[in-house]
């Protein structure tokens, strides 16, 4: 075989080892290095020129070849283990378990190059058949927890763009729904609260400031809402400018204190604004919150129920609480 082509082919191999772990990465929004990488596949093909034309040796060209594709691979495995998997976590493990198995291929490919007296990939020795075996096997496995991985990711990102409110990044009023009625039929606390507010005179922010700022003050008043919650409180964005809290094992005195709060964390906090004078805005919430224990309410009659407490906050001067205990 003419030594350019085998020049060639071990550059190929070498490429596409480096663009599997490149798009790992990419896939995985891991910052990649590019300039290292470019420098390291340099000096490969300075190394497979050099163990071609200058010194044509059999064992130590695919020595390089091997530490390549073995760094390549742990720097696969970096990539999977410090980034963020939890949406696609069993089939990232999958493919850093079949990564691994490559590392550990390519090292035994190494031991067994040795003492073998293997000069050129086409001879049938155990060193070849071991390596072009097991890198056909490793790279199916590899291919098809990396689509697996894609598909899982995607499902992941459709299914929480069904649930999530674009503009707050809360739950939306149907995943909010389904989730608080799951909770309630499943795993019924022993009290809860419920809180539904609204942002006062919101139409008129929209109206004196424009849509933009409008969307300013919701995200910013999601955020205020959000950071005041416990982990095991749900929030959403019930629509236009309501929001539904839903508080479990919180007692009409706890709600008491957490809706002031939220009430007075809101008013005391200005939304910036870009515009010609940087300006900061003020808004307001009421809140209508309804206490229940026993818990013996379906969703619609709590949110009936704390709907007409936020009915009666607005009518006594808006950024108030209001609070109904049923039993």
């Amino acid at each position: 075989m003419p030594l350019f082509i085998k020049l060639v082919s071990n550059l190929i191999i070498s490429s596409s080892i480096i663009l599997q772990i490149w798009g790992i990465g990419k896939f995985l929004n891991t910052k990649i290095p590019k300039y290292y990488w470019l420098f390291f596949v340099t000096i490969m093909a300075f190394v497979q020129f050099y163990f071609l034309y200058i010194w044509n040796n059999y064992f130590w060209r695919n020595i390089s070849l091997i530490m390549l594709a073995s760094l390549a691979y742990s720097m696969g495995l970096k990539y999977i283990i410090t980034s963020n998997i939890s949406n696609f976590a069993i089939t990232a493990r999958c493919l850093s378990v079949v990564l691994f198995a490559g590392i550990c291929t390519f090292l035994i490919r190494g031991i067994l190059l040795i003492d073998s007296p293997t000069q050129f990939a086409a001879e049938g020795t155990p060193p070849n058949v071991f390596i072009f075996l097991s890198l056909f096997i490793l790279g199916f496995m590899q291919n098809s927890c990396f689509v697996l991985m894609v598909s899982q990711r995607m499902y992941s990102e459709l299914h929480n763009i069904a649930q999530m409110d674009f503009l707050t990044n809360l739950l939306n009023r149907g995943a909010m729904t389904l989730k608080v009625e799951e909770i309630l039929a499943i795993n019924p606390p022993k009290v809860l609260s419920l809180i539904l507010l609204d942002i006062d005179y919101f139409k008129k922010i929209n109206d004196n400031y424009g849509h933009d700022v409008g969307d300013l003050v919701l995200q910013e008043v999601a955020r205020i809402l959000k950071s005041q919650l416990h982990p095991k409180d749900l929030i959403g964005r019930w629509g236009g400018e309501e929001f539904l809290i839903f508080l479990p094992n919180c007692t009409a005195a706890m709600a008491d204190k957490r809706a002031n709060s939220l009430r007075l964390e809101v008013a005391n906090t200005a939304v910036y604004y870009q515009s010609y004078g940087h300006e900061y805005i003020n808004c307001s919430i009421s809140l209508g919150v309804v206490t229940t224990n026993p818990i013996n309410k379906s969703l619609d009659e709590l949110i009936k129920a704390a709907d007409l407490g936020l009915y009666e906050a607005k009518a006594k001067g808006r950024n108030r609480a209001e609070f109904v205990v049923i039993g």
